[in-house]
């Protein structure tokens, strides 16, 4: 249930990890290809827009010449024929499957090789098992059994057709709420019974039932304060997956993806963004509480003794780690949101007071870093607390 130094299986949780990983780098390719037509002009522009941006830094230099500045060197693009060359080398971009360096299909073959590899290792390791392959050898227990190789189904399923037709779920408002739903408290409820079946081999599989009730001393389910947990990463990954697309909703509206942020408007966008944090902190106050009180049950209890005290001590410490690096970076994305809504005047630069406002553009990659390293937190802190039992 909590891993714990005795119970705590590396392979099977880093199984998970895999298929996790790999679905969402299959989904990635997979979007590049079926929004090919729709992202390419604005791929081109961006590229273009970062050699202007390099190109200034090496003004004044003589023609047919090239020199050195901070990112590397500076080409003169003066000939044609170096200017697609000017654009790939000076841009320092990754995106070779718009900008030309490879066919489009390639980004769907890509999509569809990584997504069989991942299909493969949940096979093989059913294969290795003894209690889904009697004739198996091995002492590798799966975690791909019972209701938790359903949940992974269902997920891969739903996650493919967050672009892929024929649901396209992006392009009718639904895309942001499902991802969302299977990018936090699914994936980590799927870790978490993954793990438990993997370790607990001569317990009953895992059934639907037990996996949506309240655990019993040897069982396995979701407490109150569990559920507390999964309704926090939910409205904070939402709110997060506004912010990805915040900067696109001109074309996306010109594209005819009818996103949620497309529906509600940027304003509103933007609004529902604060919203979704202020409860999302609420949420995770909430859970802090819990868990100091005793009332972990599945992510451990700090008010009892030993390991599972332990493991509660390890989530309500690295909660509240994320929360002192979280709240900054929300109230600073929500003035640079409310400071950029439309018919206003340009923020770009400008401050509010001492703080610094940022453009919609950069906005991702601010709550992107922090929601990457949230996961690593939490879980390097509980692997260490388990580990120290």
């Amino acid at each position: 249930m909590f891993p714990t130094s005795e119970s705590f299986d590396y392979l099977a949780m880093l199984q998970c990890m895999l298929v996790t990983w790999g679905t969402n780098i299959s989904i990635n390719y997979g979007n590049d290809y079926f929004d090919w037509d729709m992202d390419r002009p604005l791929q081109v522009a961006a590229i273009k827009r970062d050699v202007e941006a390099r190109r200034a830094l090496g003004a004044g230099m003589p023609t047919g010449k090239q020199g050195d500045c901070e990112d590397g060197p500076v080409h003169d693009v003066s000939r044609a024929g170096e200017a697609e060359l000017e654009e790939k080398i000076m841009g320092g971009n990754s995106r070779i499957i718009h900008d030309g360096t490879f066919l489009r299909w390639t980004a769907l073959a890509i999509s569809a090789i990584v997504q069989l590899l991942v299909v493969i290792m949940v096979l093989y390791s059913r294969y290795l098992d003894p209690s889904v392959n009697p004739s198996s050898k091995s002492l590798h227990t799966s975690p791909f059994k019972g209701f938790p190789l359903w949940i992974a189904i269902v997920s891969t399923f739903f996650s493919q057709e967050y672009i892929a037709p024929p649901l396209r779920l992006h392009y009718n408002g639904f895309g942001e709420v499902i991802s969302s739903f299977l990018l936090s408290p699914v994936s980590f409820l799927w870790g978490l019974a993954g793990h438990y079946t993997a370790t607990h081999p001569t317990s009953p599989l895992i059934t639907a039932y037990a996996f949506l009730h309240a655990p019993s001393i040897a069982g396995f389910g979701i407490d109150k304060t569990l559920w507390i947990m999964l309704c926090a990463m939910y409205l904070t990954v939402q709110a997060r997956i506004l912010i990805m697309h915040i900067h696109d909703i001109d074309s996306d509206r010109l594209g005819g993806k009818v996103t949620r942020i497309v529906r509600v408007g940027f304003v509103n966008a933007a609004r529902l963004y604060a919203s979704l944090n202020v409860g999302a902190v609420a949420m995770w106050g909430w859970l802090i509480k819990r868990l100091l009180q005793g009332e972990g049950a599945m992510l451990g209890s700090v008010g009892t003794s030993g390991s599972k005290a332990m493991v509660g001590r390890g989530w309500a410490v690295s909660v509240g780690f994320v929360l002192a690096y979280s709240i900054p970076v929300i109230v600073l994305t929500s003035l640079s949101l409310f400071s950029n809504t439309p018919n206003r005047s340009k923020s770009t630069g400008a401050t509010t007071g001492f703080i610094p406002l940022i453009p919609p553009r950069d906005l991702a990659k601010v709550v992107s870093l922090q929601l990457l390293v949230t996961p690593v937190v939490l879980s390097t802190a509980v692997i260490l607390a388990g580990a120290e039992t």
